[in-house]
């Protein structure tokens, strides 16, 4: 998306986004994603929707519906970045919860769950 700032369009910063031309300012992906900071396609203006919101690195998409400390009576949440657990390998931004790769000799017991297992550290 992009925004209206001194004198012309300008792409969204990032942790933003915009779904629509006008001269309101970028929406926060914070109010989807508790904690996001990135969006995606921010840098050439194509960040125009809450998906585009995503988790920085070291930490992973927890979707509302699984998240149990959460806030959950935020109208619109997605879900909240939240740490990556032991075992597994998320240092890249944009990890979610089916997604959260694993390091050699652990396992998740399905791709909805956070639990991982494996080998004792």
């Amino acid at each position: 998306g992009l925004e209206w700032k001194a004198g012309d369009c300008k792409p969204c910063s990032e942790g933003f986004f915009k779904p629509e031309a006008s001269l309101d300012l970028c929406t926060p992906c914070d109010d989807f994603v508790t904690g996001s900071t990135f969006s995606a396609g921010a840098a050439n203006g194509t960040a125009t929707s809450s998906s585009d919101c995503e988790c920085p690195s070291f930490s992973f998409l927890l979707p509302i519906e699984y998240d149990t400390q959460g806030e959950n009576d935020i109208p619109d949440l997605i879900g909240r970045c939240a740490a990556c657990p032991e075992g597994t390998s998320c240092d890249e931004h944009g990890v979610d919860l089916e997604g959260l790769p694993v390091e050699d000799g652990f396992w998740r017991t399905s791709n909805k769950s956070t639990e991982v297992r494996g080998r004792a550290s």
